[in-house]
């Protein structure tokens, strides 16, 4: 599952935009405009993490900021950008792919991620599971995210896939699946 592709380019816009900002106010590159040869590489990667460890720092300071500085932004835009200081950044188990979007297990919880303009299944082959990290970020109702980061070179055995399916319907069944951030607060701080 992906985003419609009217959100997925309102999604690029701003994001494009926000990143443009970070990469001004900071003083960093923004290797979202570096042609595309330059983008699977060591030192994207290195410059993508520089650009979200600024971007998220400080309770998304800059966040508000951005949104401060670009008045004319329409107020649903302007919700749309503050609703990403409720991320989540960490390594996550890609467990297996649902019609309505990629399990993502992590933090005792699980989390249903739609692609931006792509699903996360054509994405990766259908590969599952595989361990990702990323920065999980509400977009409207649904979870996406801003790119994965890192593929960890893992694979898992029989055993791994048995208990990832068991621990996705423990937490099914407590109730602890989302599809929407923020999580509720008596969730927020519970560890793998």
């Amino acid at each position: 599952m992906k985003l419609s592709e009217e959100d997925g380019e309102l999604f690029m816009k701003l994001w494009s935009e926000l990143t443009d900002y970070v990469s001004e106010q900071k003083n960093l590159e923004n290797p979202l405009l570096w042609p595309p040869e330059r983008v699977n590489t060591k030192e994207f990667h290195t410059a993508y993490t520089a650009l979200l460890d600024a971007l998220f720092s400080e309770d998304g300071a800059l966040i508000d900021s951005f949104v401060s500085a670009n008045p004319d932004l329409p107020g649903e835009h302007q919700d749309l950008v503050l609703s990403w200081k409720n991320h989540i950044t960490d390594k996550f188990i890609l467990e297996r792919y649902l019609k309505k979007g990629a399990v993502f297990h992590g933090r005792g919880k699980a989390f249903i991620v739609q692609g931006i303009s792509e699903s996360l299944e054509d994405q990766y082959w259908g590969q599952a599971p595989l361990m990702v990290e990323t920065t999980l970020i509400p977009f409207r109702k649904v979870i996406t995210f801003t790119r994965i980061i890192s593929v960890y070179s893992i694979s898992f055995g029989p055993g791994a896939r048995r208990g990832f399916k068991e621990s996705y319907s423990e937490m099914k069944a407590a109730k602890r699946v989302y599809s929407s951030l923020p999580v509720p607060d008596d969730d927020d701080d519970d560890e793998y």
